[in-house]
């Protein structure tokens, strides 16, 4: 076996929605907050999750900003169990103020948070089950 360098043939197709400049990290620090599996390597522009951890924090951003005292009470019926290990999901893995935090940190309201990664989910590729990223 070896290792060969291949062409890309198709050229990756991006969606017209852009947020977080110069963000891209705090970004992936709210996903992980929220409990989400965020694939990707360290200060890497490129990152990418599983759609439904994607799916659930956009869930538990929506139920924040219904009620800004959210508990971790308030999420115990979000735990989800997959046959895939990497996508087992606990709500004791949601840090309530690290959410807090990270949207400060990205200079945002929570409802325009809400709605930038709205648009997101209806621009991703809809034959996969990963949500991908590119900061550039």
């Amino acid at each position: 076996m070896g290792k060969r360098v291949h062409v890309v043939s198709k050229q990756p197709e991006y969606g017209a929605t852009e947020a977080f400049n110069w963000a891209n990290e705090e970004f992936k620090d709210l996903l992980r907050n929220c409990g989400a599996y965020v694939c990707d390597e360290e200060y890497s522009d490129e990152f990418e999750l599983p759609v439904g951890d994607y799916e659930r924090s956009l869930t538990i951003l929506k139920r924040m900003k219904e009620n800004p005292d959210l508990t971790d009470d308030d999420l115990a019926d979000l735990k989800v169990e997959t046959e895939d290990e990497q996508n087992n999901f606990d709500p004791d893995d949601i840090i309530i103020y690290g959410i807090k935090e990270s949207i400060e940190k990205l200079d945002c309201t929570i409802e325009e948070l809400i709605e930038i990664l709205e648009n997101f989910y209806e621009e991703r590729d809809k034959d996969s089950d990963w949500i991908k990223f590119s900061a550039w």
